[in-house]
């Protein structure tokens, strides 16, 4: 048995292939887990994660109190200075002096905050005022919470106790009822004790990543494939059924293979999840308790973060052996690859949307917390107090959890061991093929003929072998799913009032226009001068302050107009025009991000379908065949490459179709003849290149990248001849480049394709 259970194991982890995909999922898990947390903690806090590390490591070392102390007196400082950012002179000091509204502060130290906002010395771990302002005012949040963790207990006890007192929750035979008399008792054991603070970042991005979670369950399909679905497709499953020990030994022997690759891949991605987190935030004290992580104060464990890690990695461990258990069951019941995979992802789509719609004290709550999706969110069982409603009866979610994974792999495992045992013969051929073949005897039938041109073969095998037209068919209808309308973005009224100036000035720069902005500014300087005179008779109310400030609105967006100008008088011929939508499509800050992930999209469409297209013939053997045949070298690369085009562009219009219209249609096509170069990142362009012919230079780019993305698959599957080795291959060469551009390191913009993909390179 234990030869059995080496020779599996060595079938799947003793190939180096296997070994270079689990380090590029690894590097690839790690890339995405610190994208992922650096664009949240930005797009939300709007300061990185570099900042909030910083402001943990000086508070290392002290107590809550002490901490609140620090932080709230400089949060009270940058509160004051905040007033001062709507205008950088010293108006607003005067007027707020003159008004009252700095009456706490004498005049000594309100010069004093004038030096320091001057000089700029109160941003101590950011750049900008109003990012250190969120930062504090997080971390302050933080250490807040810990602090009144006593009076969180208290306000449970009664919040049940005024619930139960109302009308609504007056059935005492209810779930609400029920579970409102429940919740106290289940802190009850919580009492007395301390929260400190420490970064709850840290000990979050390690755990709750679900990206994580995907590409394990994509690395255990691998992995259950490899044992069961390759052997069916090669027919070597029968043979080995055949043989001494070739039914339960063999079978058992799988599955434990299958459960060390669970727990190879929970050590690798998570070992990785740790590594990254730590170094991005720090942990913190681990002897600190679970409560003290910001959003874990709703938990009744009474665990340290040290428990927490490794119950949540025991668990972790136990949902990917559940996961793998049922995907192996599904295997043993799926004739081909394509059966396994469809099953797999309907079960993981139907899980999602129980969990991401059924309401949680709703009577189907069983649905949306006991499936796969929610038990992959495995950090949810540490992360707050939780009752299921089981038929009016409050059930704790974490028992009923432990005994529904328990009960469903004892069954898994059960119906695996004894389907596979007890089948007799293996229909290799799908239904879905079946049909195919059907419709296509059908078509002969009807026409009176077979074709035996050499195109049509090589579609046959590409599109259904190779399930190409599967995975064209599923892309386009995500991206049909996944698509939202996108709406021009004024966020500020420096925004709003820059388009107005510029769709007032659209055309070429002439002294009509110049004479324009002259006497805007005069109105304004007129306004502005209007207003400091009052300020100085100390004749000005709050009312009449805001009228002027509404009219000096524009002011900003005039001295972007301004600046602009200057710019516009050194490019003979160039136009003022509204540019907001032209800068997203040729890169220019977000514009450049959106960049990278469209051509990750295509390029990961394109490897997935045409990786077969060469690698198919060397791992059957036929390959000796065709080059020996009439037609079988130069005939039969043309026809591949002539498919593979076509695959190409339906992959690139359902690509960049939808984001070419989403962005016009929500900004214009206004002054699309207007040179490039009126636009100042694009200044090296030739002035004879208008805005559409820019465009579309572009997009032509990123076509001929794309084709030579299949010249580069056609290389790697001849020189690999293996489908695993050509993806990770093909991952290596075209997918890393990508996401190292897209994390940031500007110099991957030139590297290998990326020029041609990302096209917004000059």
């Amino acid at each position: 048995m234990m030869r059995l259970l080496a020779n599996e194991f060595i079938k799947v982890f003793g190939k180096k292939s296997i070994w270079l995909i689990l380090l590029g999922a690894m590097c690839l898990n790690g890339i995405l887990l610190y994208v992922n947390e650096s664009s949240r903690v930005t797009r939300n806090n709007f300061y990185s994660t570099k900042h909030y590390k910083n402001i943990y490591v000086d508070l290392q070392g002290k107590s809550n109190q002490e901490a609140l102390k620090i932080l709230q007196d400089e949060f009270k400082t940058l509160e004051i200075l905040m007033q001062l950012t709507y205008m950088e002179n010293d108006i607003l000091f005067q007027y707020n002096s003159q008004n009252g509204m700095l009456m706490d502060i004498n005049e000594d130290e309100l010069k004093k905050l004038e030096e320091i906002y001057k000089s700029g010395s109160y941003l101590k771990y950011t750049d900008d005022i109003w990012k250190e302002y969120w930062l504090y005012r997080d971390v302050i949040s933080e250490i807040t919470l810990c602090e009144s963790y006593a009076d969180y207990l208290n306000k449970i006890d009664e919040a049940a106790e005024t619930l139960s007192q109302l009308p609504i929750f007056e059935e005492k035979d209810s779930f609400s009822y029920r579970n409102i008399l429940k919740t106290p008792e289940a802190f009850n054991h919580l009492k007395g004790n301390k929260l400190y603070f420490g970064p709850s970042n840290g000990i979050k991005m390690a755990t709750e990543f679900f990206g994580t979670d995907m590409l394990a369950v994509v690395l255990l399909i691998m992995i259950i494939a490899s044992l069961i679905t390759r052997e069916k497709e090669m027919s070597q499953l029968i043979l080995l059924k055949s043989t001494f020990l070739g039914r339960k030994p063999l079978v058992i022997a799988k599955l434990a293979t299958a459960y060390l690759g669970s727990f190879i891949i929970t050590v690798l991605l998570y070992g990785v999840n740790f590594f990254v987190a730590y170094h991005v935030y720090g942990f913190g004290s681990l002897n600190r308790l679970i409560q003290s992580v910001s959003g874990y104060m709703g938990s009744n464990l009474n665990i340290t973060i040290l428990h927490y890690f490794i119950m949540f990695l025991i668990a972790k461990l136990i949902i990917y052996i559940l996961f793998t258990s049922i995907a192996f069951l599904f295997a043993v019941l799926a004739k081909d690859a394509v059966q396994l995979y469809l099953t797999l992802v309907s079960l993981l789509a139907v899980s999602a949307v129980a969990y991401y719609n059924i309401d949680q004290s709703s009577y189907l709550s069983i649905f949306k917390y006991l499936n796969i999706i929610s038990f992959l969110n495995t950090y949810s069982f540490f992360k707050s107090y939780l009752n299921i409603n089981f038929f009016d009866m409050p059930i704790n979610y974490i028992l009923i959890s432990f005994i529904t994974i328990i009960a469903k792999l004892i069954i898994a495992v059960t119906v695996s061991v004894l389907i596979f045992c007890r089948q007799k013969t293996i229909d290799n051929t799908s239904r879905i093929t079946e049909v195919l073949k059907y419709i296509r005897s059908k078509l002969q039938l009807k026409y009176g003929y077979r074709s035996s041109r050499l195109f049509w073969h090589e579609c046959y095998k590409i599109f259904i072998g190779g399930k190409s037209l599967l995975f064209l068919l599923v892309y386009a209808a995500v991206t049909f799913v996944t698509y939202k309308p996108l709406s021009e973005n004024l966020s500020t009224l420096e925004d709003f009032y820059y388009k107005q100036y510029m769709l007032e000035l659209e055309g070429e720069v002439n002294e009509d226009k110049l004479r324009y902005i002259e006497e805007e500014e005069a109105r304004l300087s007129e306004a502005y001068n209007n207003m400091m005179q009052l300020m100085e008779e100390a004749d000005i109310s709050p009312y009449i302050m805001e009228s002027y400030q509404n009219i000096l609105a524009p002011y900003k967006a005039l001295q972007e107009v301004k600046m602009h100008t200057d710019y516009l008088k050194t490019k003979n011929g160039s136009q003022y025009l509204y540019d907001s939508g032209y800068k997203i499509l040729t890169g220019e800050g977000s514009g450049r991000y959106k960049d990278i992930q469209l051509a990750l999209q295509s390029v990961i469409m394109t490897i997935v379908c045409i990786v077969y297209v060469y690698t198919v013939e060397y791992q059957t053997g036929s390959i000796n065949l065709i080059k020996a045949s009439y037609k079988g070298r130069l005939h039969t690369f043309l026809c591949k490459l002539g498919i593979s085009v076509i695959i190409l562009t339906v992959i690139y219009f359902t690509t960049y179709a939808p984001y070419f219209y989403n962005v016009l249609q929500a900004y214009g096509v206004r002054a699309l003849s207007a040179p490039a170069y009126s636009m100042e990142h694009l200044s090296e362009i030739p002035k004879q290149i208008s805005i559409l012919k820019y465009l579309i230079f572009i997009s032509v780019m990123r076509y001929i990248g794309l084709i030579l993305t299949i010249f580069i698959i056609f290389w790697l599957s001849v020189r690999l001849k293996s489908v695993i080795l050509t993806l990770v291959a093909c991952i290596c060469v075209l997918v890393l480049p990508l996401l190292f551009s897209l994390l940031g390191i500007s110099g991957f913009d030139y590297v290998l394709l990326n020029p041609f993909l990302l096209g917004n390179v000059f």
